[in-house]
């Protein structure tokens, strides 16, 4: 069907001299302005649905579906960020892998996790990369990028945490020569920031120690 438009109402079709006064009119004079009116409203109210379900709001979510913002000036746009709280793991023997520690891109871009001293390794798993060519999606490959903040509780006091990080559906994770060491070793009770973006769905990830933050001395 056809996307309706303002050319599709008619505003000069209506007789607008009838009907007569003082003289019989025709009934089918009435039946043609009538139906002219009920053909507008019609056109109106597809036209005003299409507006409210295709549109930009101001006042609400918007999920513009992958359609392109072209040519345009962003100006004091943020980005979202996840406060996950504390990373807890199952004390359960055997261990299960993970207690729903994922790191999903479609929640936002910076996420942030508190970690509690374990026995074993904590893992998180990277997950929600918009789809590209090699996860079965047409058209173009999406950059996708987001930031994992991990800050340690009492790991100065009671030893070093160690941290990994898992992609969903056998997807891979490349490190940047600024990774020295897989597991990740926290041993200071300050923020350790991480970088993870992919081009293809989450095929391939790449991974990027930005660093450890702290006050400085003195």
């Amino acid at each position: 069907m056809a996307e309706i438009t303002s050319d599709d109402i008619d505003n000069t079709g209506i007789d607008e001299t009838y009907p007569v006064a003082g003289i019989d009119n025709d009934t089918q004079g009435f039946r043609d302005n009538f139906n002219i009116i009920k053909n507008n409203f019609d056109a109106t109210k597809t036209a005003v649905k299409n507006l409210e379900d295709n549109t930009v709001k101001l006042t609400e979510n918007n999920n513009l579906q992958g359609s392109y913002i072209v040519d345009a000036t962003l100006k004091a746009v943020n980005e979202v960020v996840v406060n996950k709280g504390l990373a807890e793991q199952d004390d359960s023997v055997p261990a299960p892998a993970v207690d729903d520690l994922e790191v999903n891109y479609a929640d936002g871009h910076y996420h942030i996790w508190n970690l509690a001293p374990v026995d074993r390794t904590i893992t998180f798993t990277l997950t929600g990369f918009p789809a590209g060519r090699l996860t079965g999606e047409s058209g173009e490959d999406k950059f996708a990028r987001m930031r994992v903040e991990l800050i340690p509780l009492d790991a100065e006091e009671n030893g070093e945490i160690l941290v990994t990080f898992d992609v969903e559906a056998a997807g891979q994770i490349y490190y940047s020569t600024t990774v020295s060491d897989v597991p990740f070793r926290l041993a200071a009770n300050q923020p350790y920031v991480y970088e993870f973006w992919s081009t293809d769905g989450g095929v391939n990830v790449y991974c990027n120690f930005l660093g450890r933050y702290r006050l400085p001395s003195g």
